[in-house]
């Protein structure tokens, strides 16, 4: 209808309420496309009261999924021109982690409690509006890579239990990294996962540890890969997973 769109999330669960894209998925949950606005929401109000009162679940599986802006954004426009603009997307990704590591148990256990703590909006402006902001100044194809790449295929291929979007993007973010030789950063992401219960393994998102080849498979042909720095190979999909495998043992 081309309105003035504002914007009230009650979740922080992802940075959509700040972006200028809304992902559909159908009553199954499978995947229905994606529609995008002219711009962005002309104001987001955000209240850290209703927050503490969301179901926990989404604001943990919301932590889970803006870590992965960091690092997917610089990952998908690495050796690549950047406008003035795109730049400034990159910084705003590389903004997104530090708050959430810093800040993102303590808000968890805020949220639990279902009070307000002097981590909670932090962790909040974290998950929904770094994150955003960083969505809003880059084009669809980097904004997202294997992470989200690994997510997406797992919607596709048979698992055990229910996985919420986040938590899965993470443990594919850990695979990423590791993927990457950012072992550093590896390990400060998968020690976060263990510390509130995130996965990181393939047990964790209901996938048979012997047989991820069809979730590997599945995720080298996603949108989310359409930009990437190098060829990602099937093998150097599978050996990263089984890395982070042995990691967890």
């Amino acid at each position: 209808m081309k309105k003035p769109l504002f914007t009230f999330p009650t979740l922080a669960s992802n940075c959509a309420s700040v972006t200028a894209v809304c992902i559909m998925y159908n009553p199954d949950h499978s995947f229905r496309g994606s529609i995008y606005r002219d711009r962005n929401a002309y104001h987001t109000f955000i209240n850290t009261d209703i927050i503490a009162h969301s179901p926990r679940e989404y604001f943990w599986a919301g932590l889970g999924d803006a870590l992965a802006k960091q690092y997917e954004v610089p990952f998908s426009a690495r050796g690549m021109e950047l406008t003035w603009v795109q730049q400034t997307g990159v910084r705003n990704a590389q903004n997104v982690a530090p708050g959430i590591l810093k800040y993102g148990k303590k808000a968890l256990e805020a949220v639990d409690r279902q009070e307000v703590n002097e981590a909670l909006e932090p962790a909040i402006l974290s998950i929904i509006v770094a994150p955003g902001m960083a969505s809003v100044c880059i084009e669809d194809d980097l904004d997202s890579s294997l992470a989200h790449a690994i997510y997406n295929s797992h919607t596709r291929t048979p698992h055990e239990g229910n996985h919420l979007h986040g938590a899965v993007v993470n443990y594919g973010l850990q695979v990423m990294l590791t993927m990457d030789g950012q072992l550093e950063e590896r390990d400060k992401i998968y020690n976060f996962a263990k510390s509130i219960d995130l996965p990181h393994c393939l047990e964790d998102i209901g996938i048979d540890p012997k047989h991820p080849d069809e979730l590997v498979a599945n995720c080298l042909h996603t949108k989310d890969m359409r930009v990437k720095p190098y060829d990602i190979t099937f093998d150097m999909v599978y050996k990263a997973m089984m890395d982070l495998e042995k990691l967890n043992h």
